[in-house]
């Protein structure tokens, strides 16, 4: 039994996507053939602060009263990806 998983790319959104290799932890690597990024499955992360769903949580948190230092405990990443999660970017 095999099951097919259907790869997109997050940024763009593209579904031509090709094998590129291996990250030295293991997980297998891909490349976005329309905007050239480079990911790897959203279940092989191993690092919290990278998977897709976790800014989205974290900009409810400050809204419930829960402050950078409490956020960055709960899901177990560091401050400085709340922080730069929570301020919008420069555009000057």
């Amino acid at each position: 039994m095999t099951i097919a998983m259907e790869l997109k790319c997050s940024r763009c959104n593209g579904s031509n996507i090709a094998r590129n290799g291996k990250k030295r932890n293991g997980p297998q690597n891909y490349l976005c053939k329309a905007c050239g990024r480079q990911f790897i499955r959203d279940d092989r992360h191993t690092y919290i602060g990278t998977l897709l769903c976790v800014p989205r949580l974290i900009k409810t948190m400050p809204a419930r009263g829960c402050g950078a230092k409490d956020v960055a405990a709960i899901f177990r990443i560091s401050a400085w990806k709340i922080l730069k999660t929570l301020t919008p970017p420069n555009t000057s």
